[in-house]
């Protein structure tokens, strides 16, 4: 007898629950406004208060936080992996339980 195949749209959706991929995407959206905007804001502190170099440390600090955006959005998405894999597995193996019942 032939096994029935799941669509990939299933297998993905199993793979990557809702709630797994609204967590990661907070995360990282609130990481990365943190970095930009608090790299902008100090970046105009340095430049206004201490140094008087008008959009020096404004730029310089504006690209290392899109920068640290950028590492921070990596190391953020690969963390979520495990709890994916983990979602996955679960699935498979409940699937592969109910198959063998039936």
């Amino acid at each position: 007898m032939k096994k029935e195949k799941d669509p990939p749209l299933v297998i993905l959706s199993r793979a990557l629950p809702a709630g797994v991929i609204a967590q990661m995407v907070l995360r990282i959206g609130f990481a990365v406004v943190a970095l930009v905007f608090g790299s902008v804001l100090l970046g105009l502190f340095i430049d206004t208060r201490v140094t008087n170099t008008k959009p020096l440390f404004t730029l310089l600090l504006s690209i290392i936080g899109a920068i640290a955006s950028v590492w921070v959005t990596y190391k953020l998405a690969m963390g979520t992996v495990p709890r994916a894999r983990k979602a996955y597995e679960d699935w498979a193996e409940a699937k592969k339980n109910n198959g063998e019942s039936a």
